[in-house]
């Protein structure tokens, strides 16, 4: 019995080992290629035109997140644990994609900044949005299922594709602003159609169900802060900056990403365990948090060093602030990864209360420092870094108040 235990460990944490590595590789190939674009981008359309690649898109990712109610992972739950599905849950995740885009067709103009061709670029990035609740259903489900094939593919299309696209283009010296656009819209199309498909086969056979609102609105409100925190930064410069900043700030966004793919693949592994093993959650959560901290850290020194070296030759004496960006959104970016372990955690537990009431916090904190902002009339780039920066240091904060009360509350129940 002992040599059949220490065997199924052996494969349990051999499969763990797998997901890990082919996660992580998805995740650097993805990121070299962005670090070999950014700079050919650059060179072909400009700080400027880089700001409207980054501006078209902004919005746009962060309703991707916010149309669907937050039903997106409450069906997920409901699939995975009782191959149960929601008709009209699917039916409402379209109906607000529908909305959402009408939205952006509409507000377009004045969202950009009076960018005509970052208004442009929204609207068209917008006509997926009736597609994208049923393609995140479809991601998730890849996610806790351990289909880990289907899920990298739909990683590698936003994260290999547009950057390889672009590269070649570059190579072939036909590379410009719509063709730029274009490859980055290939990958979310790419991405929307994988991810529908893995919905519509995983919910072949399940049974219909209530629409789990209960849970879901709770993890909307999360998601919400969370999806409006992470492009405020953008959004902020992309109306009250010129475009040129946008781009300087989207490139240094690219280069800290960089330094999260080890991380951002362990905590897919924990949220796997976290489904799939919920007794052991609380050792896991710690134990998976410091390998976490550890590969930042490590990842971060590299990436920091590499940029402070490089920013020059790679894009342009206008990139001065590169380096000192590139550093502050490390930080950012190391505790966001952390913030996202803690989401997969309270997610497996069915329990949103706690990541709503943190996520509002770091997102009240996010929007008081950027309108300070703005009414000082300071937004540029380091501001906005700073800025962001504080907002997650708000999350982390608020969620280990409000976790240690409940510790406190369990002890005593």
């Amino acid at each position: 019995m002992k040599s059949r235990s220490l065997i199924a460990m052996l494969r349990a944490r051999s499969h763990h080992l797998r997901d890990i590595g082919s996660n992580t590789l998805v995740t650097y190939i993805g990121m070299a290629l962005s670090l070999v674009s950014a700079p050919l981008v650059v060179q072909a359309v400009g700080a400027d035109g880089r700001g409207v690649l980054a501006g078209s898109f902004a919005l746009v990712q962060v309703l991707t997140y916010v149309a669907p109610l937050g039903l997106t992972r409450g069906m997920a739950m409901q699939l995975q644990r009782r191959r149960e599905v929601s008709v009209w849950g699917l039916i409402v995740m379209t109906g607000m994609g529908i909305l959402a885009a009408a939205m952006v067709l509409v507000l377009a103009p004045f969202l950009s900044g009076g960018d005509d061709r970052i208004a442009f670029g929204m609207q068209i990035a917008a006509l997926l949005l009736p597609l994208q609740g049923v393609a995140n259903l479809g991601a998730s489900l890849s996610i806790m299922s351990t289909r880990t094939t289907t899920y990298n593919l739909i990683r590698a299309s936003t994260l290999i594709v547009p950057s390889g696209v672009q590269v070649l283009l570059f190579v072939l010296g036909a590379l410009t602003l719509p063709l730029a656009y274009a490859a980055m819209l290939l990958g979310t199309v790419l991405a929307v159609v994988v991810g529908t498909v893995a919905a519509i086969i995983a919910i072949r056979g399940a049974h219909n169900a209530p629409v789990p609102w209960g849970f879901s609105l709770r993890t909307w409100a999360s998601t919400l802060s969370e999806s409006l925190a992470s492009r405020l930064d953008i959004a902020a410069l992309t109306m009250f900056a010129p475009a040129s900043a946008v781009g300087v700030y989207a490139i240094a966004m690219t280069c800290s990403n960089a330094a999260g793919g080890v991380t951002q693949a362990i905590n897919r592994v924990g949220l796997v365990k976290f489904v799939h093993e919920p007794e052991d959650s609380k050792d896991s959560l710690r134990s998976i948090g410091r390998v976490g901290v550890i590969a930042s850290t490590v990842s971060g020194v590299l990436v920091l060093a590499l940029v402070s070296l490089l920013w020059n030759v790679l894009f342009g004496a206008e990139f001065g602030l590169l380096p000192l960006l590139v550093a502050l959104l490390l930080v950012g970016r190391s505790l966001q990864d952390q913030w996202a372990l803690r989401i997969h955690y309270e997610t497996a537990r069915e329990s949103a209360g706690v990541v709503s009431a943190a996520s509002l916090c770091g997102l009240v904190t996010l929007v008081l420092v950027i309108t300070t902002l703005v009414l000082l009339q300071q937004v540029n780039e380091v501001s906005v870094a700073l800025a962001f920066c504080a907002g997650v240091m708000g999350r982390m904060a608020a969620y280990a108040l409000l976790t240690r009360g409940r510790m406190s509350k369990e002890s005593l129940s």
